[in-house]
């Protein structure tokens, strides 16, 4: 017998509004949506709580860590 506590370690939950808040701060609405290859209101529904499907997800999520990856950036170097 399997125990699944040990073998299926979930992934913190994650917040998908607050990740497409730094990509839109970053790249404007028209540019994350063109980044992301989606139209504006499907960027504007993931603001307002809506999920995306799995792989839309995935690259909000890429796409925010490079979006705060080069804040970070900026920021030591000031």
């Amino acid at each position: 017998m399997i125990v699944r506590r040990f073998v299926l370690e979930r992934d913190p939950p994650i917040d998908i509004p607050a990740a497409v808040r730094l990509i839109v701060d970053s790249f404007g609405m028209s540019g994350g949506a063109w980044v992301l290859n989606v139209p504006r209101e499907t960027l504007r529904s993931w603001l307002n709580g809506h999920k995306p499907n799995f792989e839309d997800g995935r690259a909000v999520v890429k796409l925010s860590e490079h979006c705060r990856n080069i804040a970070t950036q900026t920021e030591h170097a000031a």
